[in-house]
Order: C-alpha cells, then structure tokens, then sequence
C-alpha cells in the first residue's frame, strides 16, 4: 500500500505494519520525512498543552457518558471526577477545540458499542415477548467503562504516535530550539555550544543520563560538540552524521551538507546507515537528496556559515585571510608578501573584533602587527 501524507495524517489506529510502511515510505520521500517531522513536532507540543489543561481520559469518558449512566453505576471517585470534569469543560473546550470533538465521538462510541454488546451477548428468552434481558451492573459497567476509556485513549493518543514512526527508539525531544529572528547560540546539557541560523529547528534527544547524545536537525548551525564516551548524533532528513569531540558546519537546504572544521565525523545516508564515509578536518562531505554516496571536497575558508558570526580558515594563505578579514570588518589590512602565503588554520568570533583576532593571529605567525593612525592594520614578518 502506497502511504502519502495526507493517508497518513488520516490513519485513527496505527498497527505495527502500517509504522512499518510508513518508515519505508518516509526513507523513499524526504519531502515526506520533513512534512512528518513539522507535523509530529506540532502535535507533541499540542499533546503538552493538552495534559496541562484538558480532563484525565477516563474523565473524558465519564463526561461524554453521563447521560447514560445510572447513579448507582458510579462510584464515589467517579462522581467526583465526572463533577470535576464538568467544572473544567468550559476552559477546556475554550484552550482546546478538539475537547468537544472527542466528547461526541466517545459519546457515539458508547451508543454503537452498547448495540454491539447487547446483539452478541445479550439472549432473547424463548416463547417470549420479553425484551433482552439486562446484564448484571457489577458485569456490564467495568467492562462498558474499559471499552470506552480504550476508544478515548485512542483519540487522544492520535497526536503521540508520530515520533515512533520517524523515530522509532525516542519519545518527544528533552529541548527544541527555533530561533526565529536572530541567530541563537545553545549550549547544550553535555556542554557543546551550537549557533543555530533563523528559522533552524534543533530537537535534542538526550539528557546527562542517556546512553547516547542525539539531536534531529534542519536548516543551518555551526556544532561545537563536547568531548564525552558517548557518540553524538545528529539527524537530518536524509542523513546521519557520527561525532567525536569535533567542531563542524551542518546544511540541509538541499540535502545535507558537512563541513568539519576540526575531529572527525562520519556521514551516511538514512537508509543505509552502515555505509559511512570519514570526514578529516578540511573536507566537506555532501549527500544530496536521494543520493545514497557521500561527495567529498577540500576547503580552505567555510562558506554560507556568516550567520554563525564565525570566521573559520583551514590551511588558508594569509593573503586570502586578510582579504576576508578586510570585507568582514570593511577596514583595510595589508600582509607583507613574504608572509602572503603562509597558510593559517583557525575559529574566530567575529564579535572579538578586528584587533583582537589580528593579534591571536599574529602571535600564531609569529609576525608583528602595525595599526596606523586611520585604523589600517599592516602584518609583517618579525625582523
């Protein structure tokens, strides 16, 4: 069967084939993949915001149901709870459309099961006119109730399925980050610092206990992860990218492309997450959508990452460094030509400012540094 995003959206009970189908049908589309992920990340913070103000399920089902029952079919706890229930209805059905919803489906329910219970297990006396005689209360209200807390779990539990579908060993993110005017810097429970660009999205899967540092990403960041015994991870919609103590660039605008500035990563595709390429610092691993192998390429300054307010040379000649220095800060640096094309390897912050970073850079060269009266800087070799 062909799964499509609005089958999908539609499926009420998700049986162990249908996850299946869908996990293959999300590896074979990732279009697909990013549309369920937008979708499930919409529908856990709905679920959060439903535990927070809507009734218990069982509540629910009281309430949807008090026209139907007796007073002696409830206990005290459940004349209670439905009096508590109906107390809340009115803010709850306000924060919450979909609370009147499930009200009239639980409702329907109870009316189809009853017909159901009463056609197969209910007996007609013979030589009778009698109608079907009624079960014993003890019987009938246990088992009533536990057939329609299950169809009320049903519903409710709709919006919490998705995450096993894309992800089938975590449940909802401990953090998500989504930065929407600015770039954001995070740092994370283990202590790596990310630079997330505007309209990124980053959903963090772990905490100080779990076996294994996982995030789910899309967009653009500058990763800076901690060094620790556990790999961290970091998923995109058609990639998986393996981490040891490293800094390293991420984009996904068509694919995903890695770009490590220092450590070493490995890069696979989703579907066939065995078959890993190495990444050493200086290369840029690209896996276009689709694509199953892993192109590598060298550089020597990181381009499309000015949003991480970062400036990152890889064996870069010096004339090239002060070239982009000169445009980053629109002041004029001059290097002397026997210093040209030595190569320099570096992070900078941007926000240090251009003397700051000309004086970590020279102290590296081992170079002087002159700063003229206009605010020009000149590098030369140290006499």
């Amino acid at each position: 069967m062909s799964y499509d995003l609005e089958h999908i959206l539609s499926l009420d009970e998700w049986t162990d084939s249908d996850r299946d189908a869908v996990r293959l049908a999300v590896q074979a589309d990732p279009d697909l993949r990013q549309a369920l992920q937008r979708w499930f990340v919409l529908s856990a913070a709905l679920s959060e915001r439903w535990h927070a103000h809507a009734p218990s399920r069982y509540a629910l089902v009281l309430l949807a149901c008090k026209d139907r029952w007796n007073d002696t079919d409830l206990s005290n706890d459940e004349r209670s709870q439905l009096e508590d229930a109906a107390s809340c209805l009115e803010q709850a059905a306000g924060n919450h459309s979909a609370v009147t919803i499930i009200l009239d489906r639980i409702a329907r329910d109870a009316v189809a099961f009853d017909s159901a219970w009463n056609e197969a297990f209910v007996p007609v006396s013979r030589g009778s006119d009698r109608g079907p005689l009624r079960q014993e209360r003890a019987t009938a209200r246990p088992l009533r109730l536990v057939r329609l807390a299950m169809a009320a779990a049903a519903v409710v539990a709709l919006i919490l399925v998705g995450r096993n579908v894309l992800t089938p060993d975590g449940g909802a993110p401990f953090a998500v980050y989504s930065p929407e005017d600015a770039m954001q810097k995070v740092t994370l429970v283990d202590g790596t610092e990310v630079r997330l660009a505007t309209g990124s999205r980053l959903d963090v899967f772990f905490d100080l206990e779990s076996q294994e540092r996982r995030v789910l990403f899309e967009g653009s960041a500058f990763f800076d992860v901690a060094e620790g015994p556990r790999t961290f991870r970091v998923e995109t919609a058609n990639a998986v990218t393996t981490v040891w103590g490293t800094s390293f660039g991420v984009h996904t605008e068509s694919g995903t492309d890695v770009t490590l500035v220092s450590g070493r990563v490995s890069i696979a595709s989703i579907q066939t997450p065995d078959h890993a390429t190495i990444l050493t610092p200086g290369d840029q691993g690209r896996l276009p959508v689709g694509a199953s192998d892993v192109e590598v390429q060298s550089f020597s300054q990181l381009e499309g990452f000015d949003f991480a307010e970062l400036l990152v040379f890889r064996n870069t000649p010096m004339r090239e460094v002060v070239q982009r220095l000169t445009e980053e800060f629109e002041v004029s640096i001059t290097v002397s030509e026997d210093l040209s094309e030595a190569p320099l390897t570096g992070t900078f912050e941007s926000e240090r400012g251009t003397k700051a970073i000309l004086q970590i850079i020279v102290a590296a060269l081992g170079a002087n540094l002159d700063e003229s009266q206009n605010g020009s800087f000149h590098i030369s070799e140290q006499k």
